[in-house]
């Protein structure tokens, strides 16, 4: 990609400023300078150390997408050292990033303990999670086949107990059938005498993890996550715009 259209990611105008031993460390790898002073490794920018930050950080502010996506994008642009570091610096201090993702930038993920079932509908995980608003749904009732990774994901305007049965109700056993069992969150709706009737009297099995625990709740935690990555993060900038992408 020529550099001019590079240049249309970055707030302002940049120039080179190699030191001298980065220019010798670069030239003894074959670098040679190019355009405007840059040096090009293999058809690659090096990018200087005292620039590559900024440079990062002002694409990064065009894209808004995850560390991995970003260093597809750059590797086969751009040569530094420790782009995969500056990248991962980069993406944990973007706030718009951090916003979208409720862990605040990379997450690493938790241990699991959810029970695996052994046929496609048998076993659903389900939690709640907070969303965008948009118009009255600002919660997302996101549920998991436990056995396939299928995922079921619904905006809601309230998080209580009776709009998880009319999910189960009207949405999840008409198409997938009778679970045996429902791994949910310990939280109010949850635990609600209503949500249980409705369990108990289609004789579904409870089982609840600890209240609010993300570890002992897996498949959801992980799920959301990729729900929100979904959701563009330049929809914070213009929520009125924005459309659910369920």
């Amino acid at each position: 990609i020529p550099l001019r259209l590079l240049s249309s990611f970055f707030n302002t105008p940049h120039q080179p400023s190699y030191s001298t031993k980065e220019t010798q460390a670069l030239q003894a790898q074959g670098g040679k300078t190019g355009d405007k002073g840059w040096i090009y490794i293999q058809d690659r920018i090096a990018l200087p150390g005292n620039l590559a930050h900024t440079l990062i950080t002002d694409i990064h502010q065009s894209l808004h997408i995850g560390p991995k996506a970003l260093h597809q994008f750059l590797q086969p642009l751009f040569y530094h050292s420790s782009l995969s570091k500056v990248i991962e610096v980069v993406h944990r201090a973007c706030k718009t990033c951090s916003a979208v993702n409720s862990q605040g930038g990379i997450r690493r993920p938790g241990p699991n303990h959810q029970l695996r079932g052994h046929q496609p509908g048998e076993d659903w995980q389900l939690d709640f999670t907070h969303m965008l608003r948009h118009k009255t749904f600002h919660y997302l009732l996101t549920l998991v086949d436990i056995f396939t990774g299928w995922i079921e994901a619904y905006p809601m305007a309230r998080e209580t107990a009776d709009v998880v049965a009319t999910i189960l109700i009207k949405h999840i056993i008409p198409r997938f059938g009778l679970p045996w069992t429902l791994q949910l969150d310990n939280g109010p709706a949850f635990i609600s005498s209503v949500t249980q009737q409705v369990a108990e009297s289609l004789n579904i099995t409870w089982k609840l993890h600890i209240p609010y625990h993300p570890q002992s709740s897996g498949s959801p935690t992980r799920t959301c996550p990729s729900v929100h990555q979904s959701t563009p993060p330049s929809a914070l900038l213009s929520p009125a715009h924005f459309r659910l992408p369920l």
